[in-house]
């Protein structure tokens, strides 16, 4: 028995449950990328997911109490390094508090990347990308270049010995 497009594309949505980003490019084992773009319109109508910006989508989760969540960072800057085949990295605020030298709320969320800088907004949400060296993303992606990249942050006149032992019990 042959399965359209639109129901193949649906189980695979399924499969990786809500607050999975995703862009066209998980589905184009399936059929053309037209095709792909004019199913995940169609879901989007028929509210399944939700686009998140231009060619960013999301299977939402939901709360009983709080409705619909807003979808997760880490989910979105992984969409986003994929459709656009560039490295990223937490910087910042962010982390520092990923790491957990910090307890701040960062109200900007920032990534370096390979790619071209970029703000997205999703939401109330603003995620930048901004352009970083080879050098700076020599390890970008792994917990030493997430902890350069939170101790960067920090600068090194704020670390001061609480921060070290944390860090070091950790």
């Amino acid at each position: 028995m042959l399965q359209t497009v639109s129901t193949l594309v649906k189980e695979r949505i399924l499969e990786h449950g809500p607050g999975w980003c995703f862009t066209s490019r998980d589905f184009q084992d399936l059929n053309s990328a037209t095709g792909i773009r004019s199913t995940l319109s169609k879901l989007c109508r028929d509210k399944m997911i939700r686009r998140l910006t231009q060619g960013l989508y999301e299977s939402p989760r939901e709360n009983p109490l709080l409705g619909v969540l807003p979808p997760q960072v880490d989910q979105i800057a992984g969409a986003y390094s994929e459709k656009n085949g560039v490295r990223i990295q937490p910087s910042g605020a962010y982390a520092a508090n990923l790491v957990g030298l910090s307890e701040q709320v960062p109200g900007r969320i920032i990534f370096l990347t390979t790619g071209p800088s970029q703000k997205l907004m999703i939401g109330k949400m603003e995620i930048q990308f901004q352009t970083a060296t080879d050098k700076t993303m020599f390890a970008a992606g792994t917990k030493v270049g997430l902890t350069i990249q939170a101790l960067r942050s920090l600068g090194k006149d704020t670390l001061i010995e609480k921060h070290i032992c944390d860090f070091q019990g950790s």
